[in-house]
Order: C-alpha cells, then structure tokens, then sequence
C-alpha cells in the first residue's frame, strides 16, 4: 500500500490561493525566451486549466499529492520541446503517475519523447494522458506506453477500459464546478477533466493496493471497468417540495439577472440551458448571500442549469444550514 501516493501534473502550474497547498510537495517551471530554455520555480498558474485538473484529483483522491511541473503558460500555448524536457525532468523526480492533459500536434521531437516515456514506464510511472478534444486519438495519448483517456458525459465518475484499444480509456467527462484563478469557480470538462479523474482513480488504487507497473495497472482498470454507460438527458423539472419553492420565489430577482434561453452541445448531447453558465461563480455567490447560507460547490451539477426547478432543488439540498430552518 501507499498512503501519499504523488502525482506529476505537467500543465500550467497551479494557483497560489487553493484551499488545499498542503498537497502541493514541489514543482518546476520549464519556459523559453529568445530560443533559449529555461527553468525555476516560479509555478503560478497563468491560466487556470493545471488548477482546475488539480481541483478535480484532490476532490475524488485527497491522499494523493502534487508535483507540479509548468510548461503551459497564460495564452495555453506549449510546445512539444517543453512537453520532452519536462519529462526528462521526471525521470529523476520520486512520483507514482503523470497526468499530460495535453497533446502535441507536431511530429518535431516525437522519437525522443517516445524513448523518454519508455523510460519512464520502466521506472514504473505511470502516464496518463488526454486525447486532444474533438478528436478520437492524439498524441501522446497513443502512445503504447501511456494510458490514453477519452472523455464521455456520464452522471457517475464510472471507467470504461478496453486494453486493445488505441485509447484504452474512456472516463467521465461532464463539466464540474473547478477552483479557477484567484479562487474563482469555473465549469471544467472535456478530455482533460477526465484524464484528471482516471489519474485520481489510479491514484486510489495505489493507495488501496500499491504500486503496479503499467501492464498489472491496466488489468486492474479492465476489471473494474464498466461497460454500462448510462449517458446523460436533459434534466426534467422537478416537483418542488414546499420550503423548495420559498426558495425560488426568494432565489427569484437574483435568478432573473442570469437567466437566457440557449443550447449547449456536449459531443453528441444537446442541453437547453436557463441560465448563462459563463456567470455561475457570481450567481452562486449573490443566492449565498441571498439566504445567508454557503452552497456546496462540488455538489453542483452542470445539469442542475438546465432550468429553475432543477437549480432550486440542487442548491436546498446542498445547502445544509438551509435545511436546518423551518422558514425561509
């Protein structure tokens, strides 16, 4: 078994004001100026999509630890250079997986990362990458020494493993409310949201078990696997309980400022969203003020947006000093 198993996220660093900065153990910036490479440790998230990839594995693996290695920078761009020396770097840095939400477009590069990843797969690291969204493989997600992941929308955080696959993995892609910069809540979803979490499933894995090479790990994911994927629907309206629509008729003038009528396509699903999802942080903040009661963020749903009654019901029941009043 191991207790703190440590995951390299090689992305664009991580925020200074995350709740949980026990779990980071180190980290690394690799950048280049005027053709020249360099390195430090200034790690500070630019961009938000390293942050939010860590918010998703501290929520489903909390014993799992951080070794951040910063090779995205603030406008998202990278470079396959970046991508081969920060693995480079990891060969000699003590961590159990490697989670690569990224890929790389260019073929510059591609043999010496292919050998850097060997090595490291030998060393018993464990690679796990994103396909490029969009797409149904990229690049190093298929790679034979990596775990490559696509995302689907599924309600539950379920694995799909099929081994003699080019992607041997399919995971739970639906967008979550994530930490973003400054402690700002953002959807985040796609491949890299679901590389994230297959990364904090093998994380517990370890935990449970120890430590596995590449091959032993991938049988235990197929084991695990399952095959039922129960894909998501629109979400219906719910029949509200009596304090539930106190709640709306209170929630009423704070919903009315964010609420819009348009559609959403996730891969192959069409949501009808009530509400503009670009200011989800704000209209959260303004109801919690509005009843004088903090919403649990992680038990928001994306799905809950899809009209008021669903939103209603998900904020009275994530909302536990709420539920403990008689009168709204």
């Amino acid at each position: 078994m191991a207790e703190n198993p440590i995951i390299a996220i090689i992305d664009s660093g991580v925020d200074n004001d995350i709740p949980f900065k026990d779990k980071i153990i180190g980290g690394i910036s690799f950048y280049i100026k005027e053709e020249t490479l360099y390195c430090n440790e200034d790690i500070k998230d630019d961009n938000g999509h390293g942050t939010k990839c860590i918010h998703v594995i501290n929520g489903i693996s909390s014993n799992s630890l951080i070794y951040v290695v910063k090779i995205i920078d603030e406008s998202s761009k990278c470079s396959s250079f970046l991508l081969l020396e920060a693995l480079k770097y990891l060969l000699y840095i003590n961590v159990d997986i490697i989670n690569i939400s990224l890929s790389v477009n260019g073929r510059l590069y591609i043999h010496q990362i292919d050998e850097v990843i060997e090595s490291l797969n030998s060393q018993g690291k464990i690679i796990v990458v994103s396909v490029e969204n969009g797409k149904e493989t990229s690049y190093p997600a298929n790679s034979k020494n990596t775990v490559g992941v696509m995302g689907r929308l599924m309600y539950e955080n379920k694995i799909v493993c099929e081994r003699q696959k080019e992607i041997q993995i399919i995971a739970n892609s639906m967008p979550v409310l994530c930490l973003g910069l400054k402690g700002k809540y953002e959807w985040f979803g796609g491949n890299s949201k679901a590389t994230a979490l297959v990364s904090a499933q093998i994380s517990n894995f370890i935990t449970q078990s120890g430590r596995y090479n590449l091959d032993r790990m991938m049988n235990i994911l197929a084991k695990k696997s399952d095959s039922t994927l129960n894909f998501p629907i629109i979400t219906s309206k719910f029949t509200l309980s009596e304090n539930e629509r106190k709640l709306m008729n209170v929630l009423l003038p704070v919903f009315s400022k964010y609420m819009c009528s348009y559609a959403v396509k996730l891969k192959d699903t069409i949501y009808e969203m009530a509400f503009d999802m670009g200011y989800t942080s704000e209209l959260l903040d303004e109801c919690e003020k509005k009843i004088d009661s903090v919403i649990n963020r992680n038990k928001i749903k994306f799905c809950d947006f899809c009209n008021i009654e669903s939103l209603v019901h998900s904020i009275y029941n994530n909302c536990i000093s709420l539920k403990r009043k008689k009168n709204l």
